[in-house]
């Protein structure tokens, strides 16, 4: 990134997506890739493990189990100051098109299912507003055109059944938390 008032470039690692408002190039907010891993070094001398067994034809098979991968660091960064803000586990992030808000949903690993949720933050003093939380997948985020309303996707109710059913929330700044209008 480019500050064209002073010229000074900026760079980041990692970048797995960015985004700027449509009207505002105030604030840009990037999502970073989940760091390398090291490999784990193999103790010498002990064997490899051995694969399992493949199931008889017609054995009963295990229902498999739900993945949910962990989000990973949102950076929002303030393009004329050069200051960032760092928000961890985020999966999917959109701002509304004046740059108001910025709506961002998180999925933490199995330990810590309490922080998964959607999250509106207002731009002009980073106060965070939790819409929705608990366990599940949050997605589909959209604002208006107006930037006064938003809706996205959920399963937290179900996200335990299979299959899971989403339900849409709906939320505006003059409320605190996001309401159900309908489930499919």
């Amino acid at each position: 990134l480019t500050n064209t008032a002073t010229g000074q470039v900026f760079t980041a690692d990692r970048v797995k997506s960015f985004k700027v408002a449509e009207e505002s190039g105030k604030l840009a907010a990037y999502l970073l890739e989940a760091p390398v891993k090291k490999p784990e070094a193999k103790p010498e001398g002990k064997p490899e493990p051995k694969p399992e067994a493949k199931p008889e034809p017609g054995a009963e098979k295990k229902p498999k189990e739900k993945k949910k991968d962990p989000g990973t660091e949102l950076v929002i960064r303030d393009l004329a100051a050069g200051t960032e803000s760092r928000v961890a586990e985020v999966v999917e992030y959109v701002w509304a098109k004046d740059g108001s808000w910025l709506a961002y949903g998180t999925s933490s690993d199995a330990k810590t299912p309490e922080k998964d949720g959607a999250f509106a933050r207002r731009s002009s003093d980073g106060v965070t507003k939790t819409l929705v939380a608990g366990l599940g997948h949050y997605k589909t985020f959209a604002f208006d055109d107006a930037s006064g309303q938003l809706a996205f996707l959920s399963d937290r109710d179900t996200y335990k059944d299979n299959p899971a059913v989403y339900k849409l929330y709906y939320w505006t700044p003059a409320v605190e938390a996001a309401a159900e209008i309908a489930a499919g």
